[in-house]
């Protein structure tokens, strides 16, 4: 415990070290609202960024200009001098500044000395980039450690794994970690879009664990997504939340009725957990699991609240999508197509340009790009002729599932059923579900790819089996960026996949 008497305003605090907790008293019978030396300072020592591209790559630019701007970073002495002025009136140090004080070349200098002065150090981090030495240290020395959440959104999911992986690594090794997430006129609709997109989830949990836990023995598990999603739930006003109930119990009886080992009576737990972000990124898509412990049996809901996308990808100047779709490499001849429209976007990125000032974008931009992409899909095809499976499990997802979509408007829940390895609609022992889902047929054969007709940035793809669908190219962000969005939709669908409407009372 540390205890500082401000002499100028006449109260006392004690703070704990341990836990951050902090109590003022005043006594004169006044209120005290002022302090006479900041309880928390913060210092910038980064003079600038080494892992800038990256927030590039996630479409933000830096306030701080840590990656176009090189200055020094704070010497460790003169932090110092800072650090003697405040000890024994400052309880708390952020630091930051512009880049990552964890990479500092001094921070453990740093923090230690913060530590030797009772003063607990604090540090903002993009998370890129971050060693086992570095969590480490924030671990030992610091009271907490906020990540800024750089946003890639996805299939209405943040898929930015750098940040993902930094967050999930801080966490498990016990540091006390915040998110900030990084808002801007780009991001703020999709801020809003992930909060009701969680909220949603959350009311399907608190949905299915009613209906079920009146029949058996039902279990939610604790864990990190369940909190960011309750958090989520409390931020909605109560007609949201109204809605998303509403929403939920249109088609709950329809889940059970294709799923009769749910509700089936018996002695083993049922578990309702909601999946990790980061299990999109590596291809399931489902955002909730529902286990049982004495069968080998498991299903999946994914959860979407007014939007039916598929998962979208990115094309840029170091993204791999040959890689991240179906596992092949893009080529060479992929590479040197692409470089000079990505090299033309560096430069007017660099100029501050907007999209809206670059003349013909379509035969500068668009079009060049569609075609090297259509070149690349075509020669992965004959390469490996198992690509246009592995590219829809990419776009859909590897497991089996059904997709849960809200459609406030209409008043309607549409289910979906991709039951493409035949895991759904398995009977109870003593129950065979009324509705049959059939097994889904992934392509193996990619038919056509060309231009849409009279588009200069959409390609349609037509594979065997029912499978067609769009890539529409476009620009994320006012100014230019060296990546550009695809905006992936499916035109048409086997007929397999069943649309069940389930209207809202």
């Amino acid at each position: 415990m540390i205890i500082y008497k401000d002499e100028v305003f006449g109260f006392f605090e004690i703070f704990n070290e341990e836990n951050g907790t902090l109590f003022r008293s005043d006594i004169n019978g006044v209120d005290p609202v002022m302090r006479s030396f900041p309880e928390l300072l913060d210092v910038g020592i980064m003079g600038h960024c080494n892992g800038g591209q990256y927030c590039r790559n996630a479409g933000i630019d830096c306030y701080q200009k840590g990656f176009t701007t090189y200055a020094p970073h704070m010497s460790y002495e003169n932090f110092m001098e800072i650090v003697k002025q405040a000890a024994g009136k400052t309880f708390q140090i952020a630091l930051g500044g512009a880049g990552d004080p964890n990479k500092h070349p001094q921070i453990e200098d740093i923090l230690k000395s913060c530590r030797a002065y009772r003063i607990i150090p604090n540090m903002t981090t993009s998370g890129f980039l971050i060693t086992d030495n570095e969590v480490g240290l924030i671990k030992q020395y610091c009271g907490a450690v906020a990540v800024s959440w750089y946003s890639r959104f996805m299939d209405g999911k943040e898929s930015n794994q750098e940040t993902i992986d930094a967050v999930e690594r801080l966490v498990k090794s016990g540091c006390t970690t915040n998110i900030h997430y990084v808002v801007s006129k780009d991001t703020i609709n999709e801020a809003k879009s992930n909060d009701q997109g969680r909220a949603y989830e959350y009311a399907w949990m608190q949905t299915l664990y009613k209906a079920i836990a009146e029949l058996r023995k039902t279990r939610i598990v604790e864990n990190s997504s369940l909190v960011a999603n309750e958090k989520a739930w409390s931020l909605m006003d109560e007609d949201m939340q109204e809605i998303f109930m509403t929403s939920a119990g249109a088609a709950i009886d329809m889940v059970l009725e294709l799923e009769p080992r749910m509700a089936e009576v018996d002695s083993d737990e049922l578990t309702l957990e909601f999946q990790k972000d980061g299990q999109g990124v590596k291809g399931d898509v489902r955002d909730i699991v529902i286990k049982r412990k004495n069968i080998e049996w498991e299903i999946g809901l994914s959860i979407k609240h007014n939007h039916d996308a598929v998962k979208h990808s990115r094309l840029s100047h170091k993204l791999d999508f040959g890689n991240e779709w179906f596992g092949m490499p893009c080529s060479d001849e992929y590479w040197e197509a692409v470089e000079p429209v990505f090299d033309l976007l560096k430069q007017e990125k660099n100029y501050g340009t907007k999209w809206s000032e670059i003349a013909d974008k379509s035969q500068k931009v668009y079009i060049p790009l569609l075609q090297a992409f259509i070149d690349e899909i075509n020669r992965a095809n004959e390469k490996d002729q198992t690509m246009p499976r592995k590219m829809i499990e990419y776009l859909i997802g590897i497991e089996d599932y059904y997709k849960v979509v809200s459609k406030d408007s209409k008043r309607l829940t549409m289910i979906h059923t991709f039951n493409m390895h035949d895991t759904l609609n398995k009977p109870a022992k003593n129950k065979v579900s009324a509705i049959t889902v059939p097994i889904v047929k992934l392509p193996t054969r990619l038919v056509a790819l060309e231009f849409k007709p009279g588009s200069d940035n959409t390609v349609e793809m037509y594979l065997d089996n029912g499978w067609q669908l769009s890539f529409r190219i476009h620009n994320a962000s006012t100014k230019v960026e060296p990546s550009l969005k695809f905006d992936v939709q499916f035109v048409s669908m086997p007929m397999e996949v069943l649309n069940i409407e389930c209207r809202w009372n």
